[in-house]
Protein backbone atom coordinates (compact mmCIF):
# COMPACT_ATOMS: atom_id res chain seq x y z
CA UNK A 1 0.00 0.00 0.00
CA UNK A 2 1.06 3.57 -1.13
CA UNK A 3 2.74 5.22 2.35
CA UNK A 4 0.34 8.42 1.37
CA UNK A 5 -1.96 6.23 2.46
CA UNK A 6 -2.43 6.04 6.23
CA UNK A 7 -4.87 4.33 8.61
CA UNK A 8 -5.26 5.99 11.57
CA UNK A 9 -7.95 5.94 14.60
CA UNK A 10 -8.48 9.68 15.94
CA UNK A 11 -10.99 11.68 17.30
CA UNK A 12 -13.46 13.77 15.52
CA UNK A 13 -11.74 16.91 16.98
CA UNK A 14 -8.53 16.27 16.09
CA UNK A 15 -9.91 15.23 12.41
CA UNK A 16 -11.19 18.88 12.58
CA UNK A 17 -8.02 20.21 13.44
CA UNK A 18 -5.66 18.65 11.13
CA UNK A 19 -8.71 19.40 8.33
CA UNK A 20 -7.79 23.07 9.46
CA UNK A 21 -4.23 22.95 9.50
CA UNK A 22 -4.27 21.91 6.04
CA UNK A 23 -6.55 24.16 4.69
CA UNK A 24 -4.29 27.10 5.78
CA UNK A 25 -1.56 25.58 3.66
CA UNK A 26 -3.34 25.17 0.45
CA UNK A 27 -4.25 21.74 0.49
CA UNK A 28 -7.72 20.92 -0.76
CA UNK A 29 -9.89 18.61 1.63
CA UNK A 30 -11.86 16.13 0.79
CA UNK A 31 -14.10 14.92 3.69
CA UNK A 32 -15.76 11.65 2.77
CA UNK A 33 -18.14 10.07 5.44
CA UNK A 34 -18.17 6.23 5.50
CA UNK A 35 -21.30 6.11 7.22
CA UNK A 36 -22.76 7.45 4.04
CA UNK A 37 -20.81 5.31 1.75
CA UNK A 38 -23.17 2.35 2.66
CA UNK A 39 -23.66 1.25 -1.12
CA UNK A 40 -21.69 1.75 -4.00
CA UNK A 41 -24.17 4.17 -4.80
CA UNK A 42 -23.89 6.34 -2.03
CA UNK A 43 -20.35 6.25 -2.49
CA UNK A 44 -20.76 7.86 -6.03
CA UNK A 45 -23.01 10.60 -3.92
CA UNK A 46 -20.40 11.19 -1.36
CA UNK A 47 -17.36 11.22 -3.51
CA UNK A 48 -19.10 13.53 -5.70
CA UNK A 49 -20.51 16.06 -3.73
CA UNK A 50 -16.93 15.86 -1.68
CA UNK A 51 -15.02 16.90 -4.56
CA UNK A 52 -17.39 18.97 -6.30
CA UNK A 53 -17.38 16.61 -9.27
CA UNK A 54 -18.95 18.42 -12.24
CA UNK A 55 -22.18 17.58 -13.74
CA UNK A 56 -21.45 14.94 -16.36
CA UNK A 57 -19.84 12.91 -13.49
CA UNK A 58 -21.15 9.25 -14.46
CA UNK A 59 -21.22 7.68 -10.72
CA UNK A 60 -19.35 4.37 -11.18
CA UNK A 61 -15.76 3.09 -10.77
CA UNK A 62 -14.46 4.86 -14.55
CA UNK A 63 -15.75 8.20 -13.78
CA UNK A 64 -14.32 8.33 -10.37
CA UNK A 65 -11.08 7.38 -11.70
CA UNK A 66 -10.95 9.71 -14.36
CA UNK A 67 -12.38 12.98 -12.12
CA UNK A 68 -9.65 11.86 -9.71
CA UNK A 69 -6.90 12.23 -11.99
CA UNK A 70 -8.77 15.92 -13.29
CA UNK A 71 -9.94 17.96 -10.86
CA UNK A 72 -9.20 20.89 -12.78
CA UNK A 73 -12.38 22.96 -11.66
CA UNK A 74 -10.52 23.12 -8.43
CA UNK A 75 -7.65 24.87 -6.57
CA UNK A 76 -5.29 23.44 -4.98
CA UNK A 77 -1.38 23.26 -3.74
CA UNK A 78 -1.39 19.89 -2.23
CA UNK A 79 -4.52 17.59 -1.20
CA UNK A 80 -6.06 15.66 1.38
CA UNK A 81 -8.40 13.15 1.46
CA UNK A 82 -10.03 12.26 4.94
CA UNK A 83 -12.25 9.17 5.19
CA UNK A 84 -13.69 8.64 8.24
CA UNK A 85 -15.51 5.81 9.88
CA UNK A 86 -13.90 4.06 7.24
CA UNK A 87 -14.81 0.32 8.38
CA UNK A 88 -18.18 0.72 7.60
CA UNK A 89 -18.16 2.17 4.20
CA UNK A 90 -20.35 -0.44 2.09
CA UNK A 91 -21.40 -2.23 4.93
CA UNK A 92 -24.75 -2.38 3.48
CA UNK A 93 -22.71 -5.32 0.89
CA UNK A 94 -21.64 -6.96 3.34
CA UNK A 95 -20.73 -9.69 1.03
CA UNK A 96 -18.42 -7.74 -0.98
CA UNK A 97 -17.62 -5.11 1.67
CA UNK A 98 -13.43 -5.97 1.95
CA UNK A 99 -13.35 -6.20 -2.09
CA UNK A 100 -14.77 -2.54 -2.42
CA UNK A 101 -13.06 -1.07 0.27
CA UNK A 102 -9.84 -2.57 -1.20
CA UNK A 103 -10.84 -0.91 -4.47
CA UNK A 104 -10.90 2.54 -3.07
CA UNK A 105 -7.87 1.99 -1.79
CA UNK A 106 -6.43 0.97 -5.51
CA UNK A 107 -8.41 4.30 -6.55
CA UNK A 108 -6.93 6.42 -4.48
CA UNK A 109 -2.86 4.86 -5.41
CA UNK A 110 -3.58 5.56 -8.23
CA UNK A 111 -4.96 9.58 -7.91
CA UNK A 112 -1.79 9.75 -5.35
CA UNK A 113 0.65 8.65 -8.45
CA UNK A 114 -0.99 10.63 -11.12
CA UNK A 115 -0.71 13.67 -8.98
CA UNK A 116 2.80 12.86 -8.04
CA UNK A 117 3.55 13.04 -11.52
CA UNK A 118 2.27 16.58 -11.72
CA UNK A 119 4.39 17.86 -8.75
CA UNK A 120 0.97 17.93 -6.31
CA UNK A 121 0.91 15.38 -2.87
CA UNK A 122 -1.85 13.59 -2.08
CA UNK A 123 -2.25 12.09 1.11
CA UNK A 124 -5.15 9.78 2.37
CA UNK A 125 -6.34 8.74 5.64
CA UNK A 126 -8.08 5.99 6.60
CA UNK A 127 -9.67 7.04 10.38
CA UNK A 128 -11.54 4.64 12.18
Amino acid sequence: MNTAIKYCSITENEVYRKIYLASHSGAYISYLRGKRCQTEDSFFKEISASFQFPDYYGENWDATDECLCDLEWLSFCKILVVIDDFNSMFSAQKHIQSILQKRVIQYFDIMIEYWKEQGISVEVWLNN
